[in-house]
C-alpha cells in the first residue's frame, strides 16, 4: 500500500441476523442488517464486488466448501463437528487479496442451513431469497443425489416467487393462482437472479442415463425434466408439486445460467470426515482435492471447467 501500512486482515462478519424482538405482520421475527455487516459494506464504498453465496440444508459442508474455495491459510467461516448448526443468518467473508476473474473483489456469503430443527419454512424462505438477490453467483449445496426427495426439499424455490415482486411485473401470487401465473412471475424474476451451480456432495455413483454415462450437466438436466402426471390422484398431486419446483428452477435459472458439479466425500474414514475442515489437502481424498481444485479455478480464476462459469460482479440496472 502507498503509506506502507499492512493491508487490512480478512474479515468475517454477520450481514443479516434474526431480530426476535421485532415481529412482522405475519407474527414472524424480522431480519435486520447487522451493524458489523453494514460497516464492511460502507468500508468497501464504490469498490466493485462479486458475491458467491452457498445455500442448502444445515450440516452439509457449506462453510467447509467456501473456506476451501477461498484458498490460502486464512481462517474463514466457523465449521463444527456436531449436529448443531454453525451459521446463523447470513455472513460475509472479505479477504482483500481475493479477487474474481473480472478483477472485482470477491466476497463469500455463507447462509444458515435450511430445515434445521429450530427454524421453519418461512424463515428458510426469507434467508434463501436474500441470498439469491444479494449474490452474483449462487451455489445450491445438496448431498448424495438429485432425486425426487431432493426436489421435494427444494420447494423453497417456488416460495421465492411468492415473496419477491419485480416492479411493473405480476403481483405476488395467492394460494389459488395457477401454474401459468407462477411461471410468468418466475420468468420476470429470472433476469435478476444469479447463475446457479448445483453442487452434489458425497456423490458416490456414476451418472448414467439409459445405461450410458453422462456429464454432471446432463445429470442436472435429467433431474429437472418433468416426470409426468401418471398414477392415482395422490401420485399425480405429488408429481405436480415436484414438477412445479423443477419448472421454477428451469425458469429462474435458464440453460447457460445453470450448471452442476459432483464431489466425492472428502475422506473415507468417519473420524476424518468429522474433522475434514482441519485436514490438509494431503490428508483428504485425491479425487476430492482434484475436483475441488477444478471448481476453484473455474469459479474464482475463470478457467474452463465442464460448463461451470466464473463468479463475476453483478450488473445493477
Amino acid at each position: 500500500m502507498a503509506n506502507g501500512s499492512e493491508p487490512p486482515p480478512p474479515t468475517v462478519v454477520q450481514l443479516i441476523a434474526q431480530d426476535d424482538d421485532a415481529l412482522g405482520d405475519d407474527g414472524e421475527s424480522l431480519l435486520r442488517v447487522a451493524p458489523e455487516g453494514l460497516e464492511l459494506l460502507e468500508r468497501l464504498g464504490s469498490e466493485r464486488v462479486a458475491v458467491a453465496a452457498v445455500a442448502g440444508q444445515y450440516r452439509t459442508g457449506k462453510s467447509f466448501f467456501l473456506n476451501r474455495l477461498a484458498g490460502g491459510a486464512a481462517k474463514g467461516f466457523g465449521v463444527g463437528e456436531t449436529t448443531e448448526p454453525c451459521t446463523r443468518g447470513v455472513w460475509l467473508w472479505h479477504r482483500p487479496d481475493l479477487k474474481a476473474a473480472d478483477g472485482a473483489t470477491l466476497l463469500l456469503m455463507d447462509t444458515e442451513g435450511l430445515a434445521s430443527a429450530d427454524q421453519d419454512d418461512t424463515y428458510d424462505a426469507k434467508v434463501f431469497a436474500l441470498a439469491l438477490l444479494l449474490s452474483s453467483y449462487f451455489v445450491l449445496n445438496v448431498v448424495g443425489v438429485i432425486d425426487d426427495a431432493t426436489v421435494e426439499r427444494l420447494h423453497l424455490v417456488t416460495e421465492v416467487t411468492k415473496r419477491i415482486v419485480v416492479e411493473g411485473a405480476a403481483a405476488a401470487p395467492d394460494d389459488d393462482d395457477d401454474a401459468d401465473d407462477e411461471g410468468r412471475r418466475a420468468a420476470d424474476l429470472a433476469e435478476h437472479f444469479p447463475p446457479l451451480l448445483v453442487l452434489v456432495r458425497d456423490f458416490a455413483l456414476k451418472p448414467t442415463k439409459d445405461g450410458v454415462e453422462i456429464t454432471d450437466g446432463e445429470y442436472l438436466e435429467d433431474a429437472l425434466r418433468e416426470r409426468g402426471r401418471d398414477g392415482d390422484a395422490k401420485t399425480r398431486k405429488r408429481h405436480a408439486r415436484r414438477d412445479a419446483v423443477r419448472l421454477s428452477l428451469r425458469t429462474l435459472f435458464p440453460r447457460g445460467r445453470r450448471a452442476c458439479a459432483t464431489l466425492v466425500r472428502p475422506a473415507a474414514d468417519e473420524g476424518d470426515l468429522r474433522r475434514a475442515h482441519a485436514l490438509s489437502d494431503a490428508e483428504l481424498r485425491p479425487a476430492f482435492v482434484e475436483k475441488l481444485g477444478e471448481l476453484r479455478r473455474a469459479l474464482v480464476e475463470g478457467a474452463a471447467c465442464r460448463g461451470v462459469g466464473a463468479v463475476a460482479a453483478k450488473r445493477v440496472c
